[in-house]
């Protein structure tokens, strides 16, 4: 090449370089992500595909009870139009582990860079669902948290997060009423160090209390590996000695799985046969295996009111009947599964059931069109569900339900 050309081919290949730095750039930034998985769910074929998150270790329940849901879904489809035509749709899951900190931010991230989907549902906890709720708003992926209770996951008034499950707020206040209702005025409160244990705790005592209802004494326990690894809480045993000093009604439990199931042990294998009042967090059937059946009397604030068909009421008030909802629901998953379902199950087909939907009345699964949907046209939609302005589901009802024999009865409906 002619010395006389060499300078300006250089200038050339450096345009040319600066220009495709600039659309590698544009192509990474979180814009171009938004606008390419808008545009692909538009022009996909009749695939909407769906990432279901769960904790694999945990247990299989959530992911049956997303599946039952799509089956239902993929029997009839769903109706979308795109430039003018209408295709019928149907939902294909794609399942993600979050059962560590590691496994959920590779999901997320794996998630937010797969530009064909077009939703997320679930994450297991409020840790796992927070950050991941960042990523997806910025790569415009519709999120429907089932399991987190934290505030922080709706107060930044995301425009693709939605929340099917209440806050801690609303499940506290749920058990100081029927603490309350039910006279037990003083009570004691055990809870996890960990991030659980302590919003559980602050969140209780944070909005005051209602007369007559006290809290006599609190206490915190560790939430290490070590003791999840050993099973062994017997360390606690002085604090819990400590507690039983008190006049006491009742003990407030925070604490999830196999932790709050082995404190339960504790605290009956030391004489407290009071009841014992949880959130969520012990809203899971194994906990009477776990704490080697001596979880009677643990009533547990919940959204999924049990199999029965009515509800146990004092002599001469009338029995009230459970929702036909979850009622069918339990039914329907039965048959399919051949076991029965509890909350994870049920907040899997909730979730999926609500997305459906949504999609549905958009009668497209862009993301952004189906957030609109939910946030300001899902009256009529599945279970004539609202959310409120930071996208938390607002009309969700919480029962009490008590551990009767290694089985949740509903006791109290809201």
């Amino acid at each position: 090449m002619s010395k006389k050309y060499i300078g300006p081919f250089v200038v050339l290949v450096a345009i040319i370089l600066i220009i495709l730095k600039s659309i590698y750039s544009y192509y990474l930034t979180y814009d171009y992500s938004l606008r390419r998985r808008a545009e692909i769910t538009r022009q996909s074929d009749n695939d909407i595909n769906v990432a279901v998150v769960w904790n694999f270790l945990h247990e299989k329940s959530f992911l049956d009870g997303a599946r039952l849901a799509v089956n239902e879904t993929n029997r009839d489809g769903i109706k979308l139009v795109s430039d003018q035509k209408t295709r019928i749709a149907r939902l294909v899951l794609h399942e993600y582990d979050d059962s560590t900190d590691d496994d959920a931010r590779d999901t997320w991230l794996s998630i937010s860079a797969t530009r064909n989907i077009a939703a997320v549902i679930g994450h297991s906890s409020s840790a796992s669902a927070i950050p991941a709720s960042i990523s997806y708003e910025y790569n415009g992926v519709l999120f429907i948290s089932a399991l987190a209770t934290d505030t922080a996951l709706t107060a930044h008034r995301f425009k693709y997060t939605f929340s099917i499950n209440p806050t801690d707020r609303f499940y506290a206040d749920r058990l100081i009423d029927y603490a309350k209702t039910h006279q037990l005025y003083k009570l004691i409160i055990l809870f996890t160090q960990d991030d659980y244990g302590m919003d559980f705790y602050t969140t209780l005592t944070g909005g005051g209390l209602p007369g007559g209802v006290e809290v006599i004494a609190s206490r915190s326990f560790l939430a290490t590996e070590e003791d999840k690894r050993a099973g062994d809480i017997d360390s606690k045993a002085g604090l819990i000695y400590q507690l039983m000093q008190h006049d006491f009604d009742a003990v407030v439990l925070g604490a999830r799985g196999q932790l709050g199931a082995q404190m339960i042990e504790l605290l009956r294998s030391m004489g407290i046969n009071k009841p014992i009042l949880s959130s969520e967090g012990l809203d899971d059937a194994t906990v009477w295996e776990m704490s080697h059946q001596t979880a009677n009397k643990l009533y547990v604030a919940s959204v999924f009111p049990e199999d029965g068909g009515t509800v146990q009421k004092p002599a001469g008030e009338p029995e009230k009947p459970i929702p036909s909802s979850p009622r069918l629901f339990i039914d329907k998953f039965k048959q399919s599964y051949g076991y029965a379902p509890g909350y994870f199950a049920f907040q899997g087909y909730e979730a999926i059931k609500v997305l459906a939907s949504a999609i549905q009345s958009a009668a497209s699964a862009e993301p952004i069109k189906v957030a609109a949907t939910l946030q300001y046209g899902n009256k009529n939609g599945y279970n004539h569900y609202v959310f409120d302005q930071n996208s938390l589901i607002a009309n969700k009802k919480i029962v009490v339900k008590e551990m009767i024999n290694g089985k949740f009865k509903t006791v109290d409906l809201e």
